[in-house]
């Protein structure tokens, strides 16, 4: 059984899941979030008053830039002037990052302008699947500009070797201004999508210019004009927004591979990003599990605090780096935050408790002369292969506790001091049963170069629980263990052993649309499992709520053109939604060929103007006359939905067309992708969040098919994803598909075997 779920990789696993979630600062700053906010911080902003909201007692943290986060708690015992203890580490790390104008072509081919950030050891980047993420600036329908995040988590570019016959050098060296290019495409078939070749987009010339002219003058040229015009559809259709609501982006490149365990005994951490989001990860998770006694903050007289800083690789000499003003204005303002003793803490009068203004005054100085800063930044284990590289006496070993680093010229900020400090905090570990924590010591040959870390800047500078499960059923046929497990997982206390704490939610959630959460909740019931409405959360269901209470449609344009079952009909009209299409026996006839030309003119006798939705799922009495009047629904304005991407539906033990097949003549015909609102899409597990309120580092997606419903527990930054081998995915899938489970079992009742 692969990564089985025990305490010891609890850990472990929890990385992997921020970390295949984070592939940008703006994404790991989110995770950051979403953590802390789960702990009950509270999120508060640089530009407001602090003194009426930061109370001892108190968790807080606030971001810059979207990419640099800073968390902290206060001690009930706080005082103005009293410690802060620190830890700081960074979010960015060596990558490629797309160039403000990164239309190229080179001989028939569509290319990407990229340009490097930091010294990244750029030819790993070769022969890799890339996708891109980043923060794209949108405008909203209220004419508002804001920031939203994309994770394009599928490979769309890669930077290709020359073949080995045309160059057999022995040491790999390139050009990264012409050699480093990403290919996209082809521009043949960008002709062809673009519609008719020559009559399509002018893709451009070699140098990535534009041959056409634009209409209107803009101060810069436009984001299609700038950036090939499928990659901004591509973007545009992940936000659910159009090319021209968006006005800018920053892109970056990662590896679409996911982080994993890998070694013979699954001792290791095979991933990108490890300098510095392990660091960032142990950071918040550190400070957020020292929070967890309702006690922890009693009896504190100081502040617990984490920065996590943006451009580290870059030297940190940014408005959100470690050498920037951040981390100092927020000290000074903590350094006066008066204590919980006094009657009316929002009132100056207060200040005259500890000598007045001449007491705050130093509040700064005093509070930075008894902190301790924690710089983390990951050390360089020795390698076998290299191990002549290493100082003889200074061998960093794997296992063997965390590194000090030291430089006598201050590359480091490690003095002998903080060594004792530290040697001291390891040694109460041991006097709190933990054990004696040990330590490492590093030091650089003398005839090698040294790394950085934020570390000497800021010294100069400062002196509910889920468990969400997927299908659990063939047919109707309810697998064997099925209904205990389920009623272990709800039961209280009895699954310690294997998720932390005890009593756990459990939501139902299904790609399958043809029935409502009434017809599933009959469903379950018949096949011995009890379950309420609520704990039910179909595709059908995530579309209405989608509709409804997402999407911003006209007055006049909320009626829904339905390919699908009676399912998606219900939760529609459950949310007040006009249904046409469907089921409605007006619909399941052959095409009249009269009704020709009433379709190409927009007739309203047959396409009716207030059709702004065509949501698209599993249908079994698809027609002609049905996918017709979808396109041109579409092709004249309305929104193309889906309530999922299942190409195939399990049934009688082999695989049926499921609702993508449904939708791909349509997909064909449009040259676009729908939205999709169920698995794997985020849309659904928002919705599900906004409805349960879970946290999100704690809840385990359990499903039978890796390409939805793990990857729907994946993109989702849940905790843990667990497949069972009772549907679609097949082992081999599980263990060697692009897409890989934290755990697997052959059937869901496996759980059962744990409970003690």
């Amino acid at each position: 059984m692969m990564a089985k779920v025990n305490s010891n990789k609890r850990a472990a696993l929890d990385f992997l899941s921020f970390i295949n979630a984070s592939p940008t600062p703006f994404h790991a700053v989110k995770s950051v979030k979403e953590r802390l906010s789960n702990a009950g911080f509270k999120e508060i902003r640089e530009r407001e008053s602090w003194a009426s909201t930061c109370q001892p007692g108190g968790k807080y943290y606030l971001t810059r830039n979207g990419s640099t986060i800073v968390a902290f708690a206060i001690g009930k015992k706080w005082k103005p002037g009293n410690p802060i203890s620190m830890v700081g580490t960074h979010t960015d790390s060596p990558v490629l990052r797309l160039k403000p104008v990164s239309k190229k072509q080179g001989v028939g081919f569509v290319q990407i302008g990229v340009e490097t950030y930091g010294g990244g050891l750029w030819h790993t980047w070769f022969d890799r699947d890339l996708g891109i993420a980043g923060r794209v600036m949108v405008r909203t329908t209220d004419g508002s500009i804001i920031q939203r995040l994309v994770h394009i988590d599928r490979p769309i570019l890669r930077i290709p070797t020359l073949a080995i016959h045309l160059d057999r050098q022995e040491t790999f060296s390139f050009n990264k201004e012409t050699q480093l290019f990403p290919i996209a495409g082809l521009i043949a078939a960008e002709l062809n999508r673009t519609s008719g070749g020559s009559k399509g987009r002018d893709v451009g010339d070699a140098n990535g210019e534009e041959t056409g002219n634009t209409a209107d003058p803009t101060p810069l040229k436009a984001m299609a004009e700038r950036h090939h015009p499928y990659l901004m559809e591509l973007i545009a259709s992940e936000l659910g927004v159009t090319i021209d609501d968006v006005l800018d982006f920053e892109m970056i490149l990662f590896d679409t591979q996911k982080a994993c365990l890998g070694g013979l005994l699954e001792e290791f951490i095979f991933s990108p990003r490890l300098d510095n989001l392990n660091m960032s990860f142990c950071a918040t998770m550190g400070l957020i599990k020292s929070l967890e006694g309702e006690s922890a903050l009693e009896n504190e007289s100081s502040i617990r605090l984490i920065a996590l800083f943006d451009h580290e690789e870059i030297g940190s000499l940014t408005a959100q780096g470690a050498d920037s003003n951040a981390l100092p204005a927020i000290i000074r303002r903590l350094s006066v935050l008066p204590s919980s003793s006094f009657e009316d803490a929002r009132s100056e009068e207060s200040y005259s408790t500890i000598g007045g203004e001449e007491g705050l005054s130093t509040a700064y100085e005093q509070t930075l002369s008894t902190s301790f800063l924690l710089s983390a930044d990951m050390a360089h284990s020795v390698n076998p292969n290299y191990a002549f590289k290493y100082e003889s006496d200074h061998q960093p070993e794997m296992n063997k506790g965390p590194v000090i680093k030291v430089n006598a010229n201050a590359r480091y900020a490690t003095n002998s001091p903080g060594i004792v400090l530290l040697q001291e905090v390891a040694r109460k570990a041991d006097q709190d049963g933990e054990g004696c924590v040990p330590l490492q010591l590093f030091v650089v040959r003398n005839d090698s170069s040294c790394g950085g870390t934020i570390g000497p800047m800021l010294s100069a500078a400062l002196g509910a629980r889920t468990l969400d499960l997927g299908v659990l059923w063939s047919g109707d046929y309810v697998f064997e263990g099925t209904a205990e497990t389920l009623e272990l997982l709800r039961s209280k206390g009895k699954m310690d052993s294997l998720v932390y704490g005890v009593g756990k939610k459990i939501v139902f959630v299904t790609n399958n649309s043809t029935k409502s959460r009434v017809e599933y909740k009959k469903k379950f019931e018949g096949l011995g499992i009890p379950t309420t409405l609520e704990e039910i959360f179909s595709s059908s269901y995530s579309a209405a709520i989608y509709i409804s209470r997402i999407l911003d449609l006209p007055q006049n344009k909320r009626k829904v053109f339905v390919l699908g079952e009676s399912g998606i009909e219900q939760e529609l009209r459950s949310e007040n939604i006009t249904v046409l299409g469907g089921t409605d026996p007006a619909y399941l006839r052959q095409l009249d060929a009269s009704e020709y030309d009433l379709i190409a003119t927009g007739d309203p006798t047959i396409l009716d103007p207030e059709v702004g939705v065509v949501l698209v799922g599993l249908d079994f009495h698809i027609n002609y006359l049905k996918l017709s009047l979808a396109y041109h629904y579409i092709r004249r304005g309305a929104i193309f939905l889906a309530t999922n991407i299942d190409s195939t539906l399990p049934k009688s033990g082999t695989l049926f067309p499921g609702a993508r097949s449904i939708s791909a003549p349509l997909i064909m015909m449009l040259g676009t992708d729908p939205i999709a609102v169920g698995k794997p899409s985020q849309a659904m597990m928002d919705a599900i969040e906004g409805k349960f309120k879970f946290d999100r580092s704690r809840a385990c997606m359990v499903g039978d098919r890796v390409n939805t419903d793990i990857r729907f527990g994946q993109e989702g930054k849940l905790g843990g994803t667990l497949a069972v081998l009772t549907g679609v995915s097949t082992k081999d899938d599980v263990l060697n598909g692009p897409i890989r489970p934290a755990a697997f079992v052959d059937k869901l009742s496996d759980l059962l075997e744990l409970k003690n």
